[in-house]
């Protein structure tokens, strides 16, 4: 059984997946999210949790409320003219190199988990056994009405960019039904080369210089572009290798400690093995959602399908507050890390839920 449809999505396409030059795993030609797999592409065999699944987790420390300042470096963007009413959305890094996307990942599976400063994960769904509540998280709930997208701009926004809407990525979370999020394959996500970000003035993922070559390698293995595994490490970690979450998550990619099998020395916080470890876990959540690489990254960091606001805002109510998922997660990591900027510096998302806990 495949995921249900989703009816509330108009989307553009911009003509058959078939016809569309797709970049390979190497080119630096970045295209945009329109294009998506036809439904008699997704896995029948698979069916994707609607809950939690078991090493399921959340991001390891808390966005910071928005600043007014941007992030060290802003990409160069130019608009392409395509075939179509759409115009396809080139960024082009400080040295005229453009970004690309990935390839369809192959197999893996390993998890994560967090906590830090004032957040904490674990690798289960939150318990609401502990009732004491510090204070009621005021949020301000965006408008998430309508589900319509993917609508990228050139621009980096508070709620947008070049792989589209937050409120698009987010689709259901505000409803009854919860999150059900529109089919994004991993070649359809527009990403910067991890050396362009790291040669950036003021780049966030300096943390993370220490793990390039392996980031770079992992990434090859399992056809995952490296700026997102570098981009996973520097949200769940901050890229500290020594990270220890609430729940025993563990290391850069916050692997739970199921994920620590064949762990040399039984180290689960040694770079490489952690680094592969939560590339192996992503590769195979994305085969296991049929291909659907925005939903295989929303159970990354705890997110589920029928997820909706009303539940994670009640996990802000325990005692626990920072155990709610981050619903700027999407937004953040798509809009923010994957395309070079820092999503913290510039205060992406139109959530900030976390913001409530510290």
């Amino acid at each position: 059984m495949r995921p249900s449809p989703l009816p509330l999505l108009p989307l553009l396409l911009l003509g058959p997946a078939s016809a569309l030059p797709w970049p390979s795993l190497s080119s630096l030609t970045s295209h945009l999210l329109a294009p998506f797999a036809p439904s008699h592409l997704l896995s029948t065999t698979i069916t994707p949790p609607s809950a939690p699944p078991p090493a399921a987790h959340h991001i390891l420390h808390l966005s910071p409320l928005p600043p007014s300042a941007s992030s060290g470096h802003r990409m160069k963007r130019r608009l392409r003219k395509r075939k179509g009413p759409r115009a396809q959305c080139t960024l082009q890094g400080p040295s005229g190199s453009t970004p690309h996307t990935g390839s369809k990942p192959t197999t893996g599976g390993s998890s994560g988990g967090a906590s830090h400063t004032a957040g904490a994960s674990n690798t289960t769904s939150p318990s609401p056994a502990s009732t004491s509540t510090p204070s009621s998280p005021t949020i301000n709930i965006p408008n998430t009405a309508s589900c319509s997208g993917p609508d990228p701009s050139l621009q980096v926004t508070n709620s947008g960019g070049p792989n589209g809407l937050e409120s698009w990525m987010n689709c259901g979370i505000s409803s009854s039904g919860g999150w059900n999020p529109p089919f994004v394959g991993i070649d359809d996500v527009v990403t910067v080369d991890l050396d362009t970000a790291m040669s950036t003035v003021g780049t966030p993922f300096a943390a993370c210089s220490a793990w390039t070559g392996v980031f770079q390698s992992v990434g090859d293995q399992y056809g995952i572009p490296p700026i997102i595994l570098a981009s996973i490490a520097l949200q769940e970690s901050s890229c500290d290798p020594s990270a220890i979450g609430a729940g025993g998550t563990a290391g850069l990619m916050q692997i739970s400690q199921d994920k620590c099998t064949g762990a040399p020395g039984g180290n689960c916080l040694d770079p490489e093995f952690n680094i592969a470890a939560g590339a192996r876990y992503l590769a195979e959540t994305v085969e296991q959602t049929g291909g659907n690489f925005l939903l295989a990254l929303g159970y990354y960091n705890g997110w589920y399908l029928g997820m909706t606001v009303d539940k994670v805002l009640a996990v802000g109510q325990t005692s626990c507050c920072g155990c709610m998922q981050n619903l700027d997660y999407l937004q953040q990591s798509l809009n923010g890390w994957f395309v070079g900027e820092d999503a913290y510096a510039i205060g992406l998302g139109s959530w900030q839920n976390l913001a409530v806990c510290q």
